[in-house]
């Protein structure tokens, strides 16, 4: 059986008790740190942690996601096995099919083995018929001629033999007249029997070489004609046994197209009942998946109704929380306009310093915690109201936000201030730009002009009043070497004499001018509070 995945929460029908944590005591001067979850001991979900919806949320998709990918899997598998079923008639009939033709190629295959025999045989026959009716002929032929030759010489041989008894009987007469005129006659009709004789004998040599040649014509023709005849049967025999070979490979095919859908068969029967099988472990691993789903459904339901409670009761709340809120943040702005007016009567100046820790870890000793840097050469240390690196985005937003209250209260108050940015590329500080906004956007505008240029080695800005004709000045330092000449020998008389608080930012980018320019206002702009009582 499969094990279960499902996440639980402890203890079945356990409800989740309201935590009494500092969030719901104080909801304004301890805030709950971000990134840290409000929980008990034990690492349980309490009240006060704001992802223990999120939380139940998430593990509930878990478990829908489980179920609905068990469900999707028993889902595949039914469909794969209806799809094997619905193929099993299918191949059942493609097999007997297959059975069929192979059945009626055998069938064709022994016709055709037995046409071939019988052509075979027939073949066999008509070539021996064809040569022994040659031998018959060629027989005859012998035949004939030497029977037309013993005639001839039997007619030859009687011939002769009368004539030589003939002669004998002549010989043996007396020699008379009568016979002397008989022989004569006999030589002259020798000698025209003998040309008789020889005429016969060429003419009869001219019809048998005519003979001959017709019979040779008519054997010639005979053998075309057999020929033709054999060819023919062989080129029939051949398409047979071309036919019996094609017929056979397919069988051979056949053979081999039924061991493979046979093997295919025993594989699906085999498919079928592992995936009759897995459905099976599949419906016995749903029943305690379903009971827990269905526990898992109540602590849910048991959850949300806790929830639902517990953000009723916030609603209520809602209202005196922004009330106490609202209370804190002006609490909390008064307080910080007290803090500029301590320090404005002591006249301090309040110093900030912008660092990158990369650039100054190797030459300067930096303390966020106590605001110091500190010259690993010289020991020398140089303190500061806040330490703010670079990086750190909400550090320079609480940062603008004591530059915007300072602002606003030397506007207010309608006096002479300066604010002093010592940096070698001020135009990456959203200060800059966020002063301009602060100017324009104020409610005192109408009382300052304000203007920006640039002279090379120092910007300026201008405010000028339009109350009383007193002029505040603004300077905007570049980190140069003769920065230092120039705060001593042509802006210490002003600084000394017109502005009576100053907010200095110092950037450490280029740290060892930096903390010069830094000294040299702390030098200048430090006055005693006796010296600002008799001013």
């Amino acid at each position: 059986m499969m094990e279960s995945r499902i996440p639980t929460f402890g203890r079945p029908n356990k409800k989740i008790r309201l935590s009494g944590g500092e969030m719901l005591r104080d909801v304004t001067n301890t805030p709950v740190i971000s990134g840290r979850s409000a929980t008990v001991d034990g690492g349980k979900l309490a009240y006060g942690d704001d992802k223990l919806m999120e939380e139940i949320k998430r593990r509930e998709r878990k478990v829908l996601q489980d179920i609905n990918r068990l469900k999707s899997a028993v889902e595949e598998i039914d469909k794969e096995t209806e799809k094997i079923r619905s193929r099993l008639p299918e191949l059942a009939g493609s097999y007997r099919q297959l059975l069929d033709n192979i059945d009626n190629e055998d069938k064709q295959i022994l016709c055709l083995e037995e046409q071939l025999e019988s052509l075979e045989s027939q073949c066999n026959t008509e070539r021996e018929n064809q040569r022994r009716m040659v031998e018959n002929l060629e027989l005859q032929h012998s035949i004939d001629v030497t029977n037309h030759n013993t005639s001839l010489d039997q007619k030859n041989s009687e011939s002769r033999h009368s004539w030589e008894v003939q002669l004998i009987e002549l010989q043996n007469e007396p020699e008379t007249k009568d016979n002397v005129d008989i022989i004569k006659a006999i030589k002259t009709e020798l000698a025209e029997l003998q040309v008789e004789w020889y005429a016969i004998e060429k003419e009869n040599d001219k019809k048998c070489s005519e003979y001959k040649q017709e019979l040779r014509e008519q054997f010639e023709t005979f053998k075309r004609e057999k020929k033709l005849n054999l060819q023919e049967t062989e080129n029939t025999a051949n398409s047979s046994l071309k036919d019996e070979n094609e017929h056979r490979s397919k069988l051979e095919s056949h053979k081999a197209t039924i061991c493979a859908n046979d093997s295919e068969i025993a594989n699906l029967r085999d498919t079928i009942a592992d995936r009759t099988s897995t459905i099976s472990q599949i419906d016995k691993s749903m029943l305690p998946l379903e009971q827990e789903l269905r526990e898992a459904s109540l602590q849910f339901r048991e959850i949300e109704n806790d929830c639902n409670h517990v953000n009723r009761v916030c609603e209520h709340l809602k209202s005196t929380n922004s009330l106490v809120f609202e209370r804190y943040l002006q609490e909390k702005r008064a307080k910080k306009k007290l803090q500029y007016a301590i320090e404005e009567i002591r006249g301090k100046i309040r110093n900030f310093a912008i660092l990158n820790s990369d650039r100054v870890k190797n030459i300067f000793d930096v303390d966020i915690t106590k605001a110091t840097i500190r010259n690993i050469n010289n020991r020398r240390v140089y303190q500061f109201n806040r330490l703010i690196e670079r990086e750190s985005i909400q550090e320079q937003r609480k940062l603008w936000e004591e530059f915007e209250t300072y602002i606003e209260i030397q506007l207010r108050k309608q006096c002479d201030f300066s604010i002093f940015i010592c940096n070698p590329a001020a135009t990456e500080f959203p200060f800059v730009d966020k002063l301009d906004t602060c100017i324009s956007e104020s409610t005192i505008t109408d009382a300052y002009t304000y203007t920006r240029t640039k002279d090379g080695s120092t910007n300026v800005f201008n405010f000028k009043s339009k109350i009383d004709g007193s002029e505040v000045i603004g300077y905007f330092i570049e980190l140069r070497e003769d920065i230092r000449d120039k705060l001593e020998n042509k802006y210490s008389q002003t600084l000394s004499s017109t502005i009576p608080c100053i907010m200095h930012l110092l950037d450490i980018s280029t740290i060892s001018i930096s903390l010069q320019i830094f000294q040299t206002f702390k030098e200048i702009n430090n006055p005693k509070p006796s010296a600002l009582r008799k001013k």
